[in-house]
């Protein structure tokens, strides 16, 4: 199932809303702030935390409406969309390149807070998670990498 670890990570991918505005009310996701390049802090695969030495491997980044993981195992592409409108908000995740052929889909659910990315979701394709406890499926938390110039 390392397949399937990967493509989460790949979908780990991406983001949306959870930030609180100097009001105290939900801010509007923008998802403008999920591009860029992302490392993997922290994962969860159905109830079990994943090796933070395999994680640590991993290469992420985001573009606008497709990522990248670059892993051991090779390069995973997919194309995402986010619904902004849903609480928290909704990704579908769909490979569209890897060593593995393209097609798999993943719903999952996102937020974003204090500079870092949280991704939760199903790899099967199965169902939604409702939230972030990562009981089922695969949860992701995310640091974003600042360019070195």
């Amino acid at each position: 199932m390392r397949f399937v670890m990967v493509a989460g990570l790949v979908a780990v991918a991406a983001w949306a809303g959870g930030a609180d505005d100097k009001n105290g009310d939900k801010a509007k996701f923008d998802p403008a702030a999920v591009v860029g390049k992302w490392e993997i802090v922290s994962g969860i695969k159905n109830g079990e935390a994943a090796d933070p030495k395999n994680l640590a491997k991993a290469k992420f980044e985001i573009g606008k409406d497709t990522m990248t993981l670059t892993s051991p195992d090779g390069a995973f592409k997919f194309k995402y969309k986010i619904d902004t409108t849903a609480t928290p908000a909704k990704i579908d995740m769909e490979i569209t390149e890897s060593p593995f052929g393209a097609g798999m889909k993943a719903p999952g659910v996102v937020k974003m807070d204090k500079g870092g990315l949280t991704l939760a979701y199903d790899p099967m394709g199965e169902k939604r998670p409702d939230g972030f406890d990562g009981k089922k499926g695969f949860v992701f938390v995310m640091k974003k990498v600042e360019d070195k110039k």
